[in-house]
């Protein structure tokens, strides 16, 4: 069992079966429910997707980076990419209540990985935009146990 992957794939939308693939083999090997990989697999495709569609105004070939590390407390994703500028920090949190007729289109994705993950941060270090979203495996406002820890899994 590795409790890290790397893998990198081409800005192109053929290439996130690559990415589910080499997603739900490490999911498996450490041990995720169902449940949990299913919502890595989606954050991760949502983001993935809005790369490879939005982050590139060339057809030239880029590589979005991906890593992923879990210890006992949760996991760890970090992206990393070469298109524009882009925070997903910064968009507007969408109306869920407005009638569906009345939404903007888009900013649901967004909204959801926010939803999901524990907490995401966003930096551009040079000219890469770098990701690190976070999915703790329990809620750090329930009451732990004396070794610190949440749950049986966590400990």
């Amino acid at each position: 069992m590795t409790n890290a992957i790397s893998f990198r794939i081409e800005n192109a939308l053929p290439r996130l079966e690559y990415a589910a693939e080499q997603i739900e083999s490490f999911c498996s090997e450490n041990g995720f429910t169902l449940k949990e990989t299913y919502h890595i697999r989606l954050v991760l495709d949502e983001l993935l997707t809005n790369v490879i569609l939005y982050g590139y105004t060339d057809d030239d070939v880029h590589f979005i980076c991906v890593d992923l590390h879990k210890d006992d407390r949760g996991l760890t994703v970090r992206i990393e990419d070469d298109g524009a500028r882009f925070n997903l920090l910064e968009v507007p949190a969408p109306n869920v209540h407005a009638p569906l007729e009345e939404r903007p289109i888009g900013g649901l994705g967004i909204h959801l990985v926010q939803k999901l993950m524990s907490s995401i941060q966003y930096e551009r270090i040079g000219d890469r935009n770098v990701i690190t979203l976070k999915k703790n495996f329990c809620s750090t406002e329930q009451e732990g146990d004396s070794d610190g820890s949440c749950c049986e899994r966590c400990k």
